[in-house]
C-alpha cells in the first residue's frame, strides 16, 4: 500500500471532495453572473456608486458561495454521506436547492421587512401576495439545478461506474 495514502484520513479519500468542489466553483461563477445581472432590479443600482454597486455583487455572491457550500453540506449528511454522489444524489440535490431556496425566501423577507437593509427597484417582479422579488427566488431554483447537473456530468463522465438513482437504490435495498 501507499504510505502517502496511508497518511491521509479515510474522509479525505472519499469520492464526495471532487464533485463538491466542482459544484461549489460552477455554483460561484453562476452566482456571480446572475448577481451582475439582477443587481438592477435592486434600489441601490439607482442610488449607490459603481464601486459601491461592485462591492454589493462580491459580498452577496460570497454569501451565495456560502449558502450554497452549507445547503449541499446539509443535504449531504442528510441525505446519507456515505457512497454519495454514487447513492442519493437525487435527494441531495433536491435538499441542497430546498435549503437554498428556503434560506433565501427567509433572507429576502427579513432583510427587506425587518431590518429594511436593502430595497428593490420599480424593475423587480415579485412573488405574488408578497412583497419577495421573484429574481433571487428563481436564483436559487435555477443555480444550484445548474451547478448539480454540471458536477453530476462531469463525476458521471470521469468514472466508468454512472451514478445509481435513490430509485435504484431503494429497489436494490428492499430485496
Amino acid at each position: 500500500m501507499n504510505p502517502d495514502r496511508e497518511a491521509i484520513p479515510q474522509w479525505a479519500r472519499l469520492q464526495v471532495w471532487p464533485i463538491f468542489r466542482l459544484y461549489v466553483v460552477v455554483s460561484a461563477l453562476l452566482h456571480l453572473m446572475w448577481e451582475f445581472a439582477h443587481v438592477r432590479l435592486y434600489a441601490l443600482w439607482n442610488e449607490s456608486t459603481a464601486t459601491d454597486i461592485l462591492y454589493s455583487v462580491l459580498h452577496c455572491t460570497v454569501g451565495d458561495v456560502m449558502i450554497a457550500t452549507s445547503a449541499l453540506a446539509t443535504a449531504v449528511v442528510l441525505a446519507g454521506w456515505r457512497g454519495w454522489p454514487e447513492r442519493h444524489f437525487r435527494k441531495a440535490s433536491v435538499a441542497t436547492i430546498a435549503i437554498g431556496f428556503s434560506y433565501t425566501w427567509f433572507s429576502e423577507w427579513y432583510n427587506l421587512t425587518i431590518r429594511q437593509s436593502w430595497a428593490y427597484n420599480e424593475l423587480m417582479p415579485l412573488m405574488p401576495g408578497t412583497e419577495i422579488g421573484l429574481s433571487p427566488l428563481a436564483q436559487w431554483l435555477a443555480v444550484p439545478t445548474i451547478a448539480l447537473a454540471v458536477a453530476y456530468r462531469r463525476h458521471s463522465l470521469s468514472n466508468t461506474q454512472p451514478i445509481k438513482s435513490d430509485r435504484s437504490d431503494s429497489r436494490r435495498n428492499l430485496s
